[in-house]
Formats: C-alpha cells, sequence, structure tokens
C-alpha cells in the first residue's frame, strides 16, 4: 500500500477540540502538525482541526485516524488532500474498490513495497 509523504486530513464540528486530538495522536505516536481553525457554515461557527499527517497510507489513515476520530468526535465527514493526488471527501479516498483493473494495480502496488 502506498505511502503518502503529505496528507492533510480537515475535520471539523461545533464541538470540536483539537487539544484533544492532539492527545490522541501523541498517546498512540502518530507524527502529526494539527492547527486549529474556525470554518463559517449555513449553521453558524464551527471550531475545525487541520491534521497533516507525515508518512501515512490509506489503511493507516482509515483505521488509526479517521475512525477512532470519527467516533470520539461525532464527526459526520472529512476533507482529505494528497498533493499530487486526491482532494476531497475521506470516504471516496479509503473506500474499497471493485473495479478489477484498480484491484490489479492495488495488487503490484503492494509488491513493490
Amino acid at each position: 500500500m502506498n505511502n503518502y509523504h503529505s496528507v492533510t486530513l480537515s475535520v471539523s464540528n461545533k464541538n470540536l477540540n483539537c487539544k484533544t486530538i492532539i492527545n490522541y495522536l501523541k498517546h498512540f505516536e502518530i507524527m502529526a502538525s494539527v492547527t486549529e481553525n474556525k470554518s463559517i457554515t449555513p449553521d453558524g461557527q464551527e471550531t475545525g482541526c487541520n491534521i497533516l499527517l507525515p508518512y501515512v497510507n490509506k489503511q493507516q489513515l482509515k483505521q488509526k485516524i479517521w475512525e477512532p476520530l470519527k467516533q470520539r468526535h461525532n464527526l459526520t465527514c472529512a476533507h482529505v488532500d494528497v498533493p499530487g493526488t486526491f482532494s476531497g471527501c475521506i470516504y471516496d479516498f479509503i473506500m474499497d474498490t471493485n473495479c478489477p483493473s484498480q484491484i490489479k494495480r492495488q495488487k503490484e502496488e503492494n509488491k513493490k513495497i
């Protein structure tokens, strides 16, 4: 599975506390840079956290970062940015595919690692 050199995961909700995200990442020794921001939404203002992750792959992002943060912070979605590769919804990025040509390509990439 490809390790990406730079992945930014952006999350937000009304009661989000970036400090708890930092503590979670620190506890599990996940290297990251976390920056707090404020987002204006149709429903008002939300606290956001931009989480910059060096050297992470899709499986790690899904299982060790996104799913635990989603559950702990009642998140419904997130934005993922992998420069030159992908920018969009986390579900589109981490979703498993049933496309035979994609499965073949993923197996070939896994052999290189």
